[in-house]
């Protein structure tokens, strides 16, 4: 029968190692409960170790093995039990996505975890909470300044203690641009449709028509799409348009004509 039988149990998950036997072409391994009774886990394990989930936390468990030689299977190992606790780990992969002075934060789930604690990590190794309920895997950031590089570090509470510290994950947020940008005029029959790229957070646009001369006339101050029609304007004589964005309670510049 095997020999050397270890243990790993935790959050849910165990792995069980052991000696090779010699001539052993596969293993099975079981579980026993406190009463004795033996369930079979995995009979054609051809390594020398097994991981699985769905233990229970904080419940007792016991393993055997047996070992199959051309002389058939062996008796069974002797018990090697463990307890599967639950064990806080800080969390991982933890990214940050930068906007115009926010930036928000997001990382995977750890096991067991009852809430999170996120924190700002300046370029001199400064630690400061943002926010130690956080009850979702991501959170957002505002009031951040532009064009500072910041790191950010998470903890995740489990079973009445908080991790260690996560990765540092850095990000630099950035003004949004507030010029729209590719202005394109259609030309049909009665009309000019005028299109450009939106411009991020933008509530409205103005749209001005722009002479030869650069003096610009506002048509509309109002428009709430990528998009406007104008309806009136010169005939047989070359005109140009331009368009402003306003965001975050200012209007940017104009845009190419």
């Amino acid at each position: 029968a095997p020999t050397g039988i270890l243990i790993e149990a935790e959050n849910g998950r165990a792995t069980i190692s052991w000696d090779a036997v010699s001539g052993a072409k596969t293993y099975a391994l079981f579980m026993k409960d406190a009463d004795g009774n033996v369930t079979l886990v995995h009979n054609r394990i051809t390594g020398t170790s097994y991981s699985f989930s769905g233990l229970k936390d904080g419940a007792r468990y016991g393993f055997v093995l047996k070992a199959y030689t051309s002389a058939g299977w062996s008796g069974y190992s002797s018990t090697v039990w463990t307890t599967c606790n639950v064990v806080s780990k800080a969390p991982e992969n933890v990214t940050v996505v930068p906007g115009d002075g926010e930036v928000t934060v997001s990382w995977s789930p750890s096991y067991a975890a009852q809430t999170y604690a996120l924190f700002l990590k300046d370029t001199d190794g400064n630690v400061t909470l943002i926010h130690n309920r956080v009850n979702g895997t991501s959170y957002t950031v505002k009031g951040m300044k532009n064009g500072v590089r910041m790191g950010f570090v998470v903890k995740a509470y489990v079973n009445r203690e908080w991790s260690a510290w996560s990765k540092v994950a850095w990000a630099t947020p950035t003004e949004a641009k507030k010029v729209p940008e590719n202005l394109k005029a259609n030309v049909g029959n009665d009309k000019i449709t005028l299109t450009w790229d939106g411009v991020q957070k933008a509530e409205k646009y103005a749209v001005y028509q722009k002479s030869r001369s650069g003096a610009v006339t506002l048509l509309n101050s109002n428009v709430k799409e990528n998009s406007y029609d104008v309806i009136e304007f010169p005939v047989n004589e070359e005109i140009g348009f331009v368009v402003k964005a306003y965001v975050n309670g200012t209007w940017g510049d104009y845009s190419a004509a």
